[in-house]
């Protein structure tokens, strides 16, 4: 309301200054709107939709700095696993799956941080177990359940 007469916030806070201790209670209800928090991420729409592509720049802001190291770490070992499950896989095809996954989420995994800390442009890709993106955690999901059967599948030469 005040924002269309001309008024800005920074006018609020000259006139405040201005009388001191004065006490202008009645303008309480009209400042009410105005006040922003700004001093999030999430809380002072920078980011668009918070629960999707950029939900790694959401986990920095409530967990941090470890908080962030844990989540890398998990999503390599998700890879590393992948990679060794391949390894010891009995044939080519079984290799070459097991690798395919780790790479996607490995893939997907950097896309996205670079994205949430502002190193690549935008693309969509959403953080690989973590995003909100439904298609993409069914397909993590289908790739890391043929992964784990590869890797259950007995030795047949041996």
């Amino acid at each position: 309301m005040l924002l269309l007469a001309g008024i800005t916030i920074r006018h609020i806070q000259k006139i405040l200054l201005r009388f001191g201790k004065v006490e202008l209670r009645f303008m309480e209800p009209l400042l009410q709107p105005l006040s922003l928090d700004i001093s999030s991420v999430k809380n002072g729409n920078f980011i668009v939709e918070p629960q999707t592509d950029f939900i790694f720049a959401i986990v920095g802001e409530e967990l941090g700095f470890v908080g962030c190291c844990i989540v890398i770490g998990l999503l390599l070992l998700i890879v590393v696993q992948c990679i060794l499950i391949g390894l010891r896989a009995q044939d080519l095809a079984g290799r070459i799956i097991c690798c395919g996954v780790a790479a996607q989420i490995g893939f997907q995994s950097f896309i996205n941080i670079g994205v949430a800390t502002g190193i690549l442009p935008n693309t969509g890709i959403p953080l690989p177990f973590v995003s909100y993106g439904l298609t993409s955690l069914i397909s993590l999901y289908m790739g890391i359940g043929i992964v784990l059967n590869i890797g259950l599948q007995p030795k047949k030469y041996q």
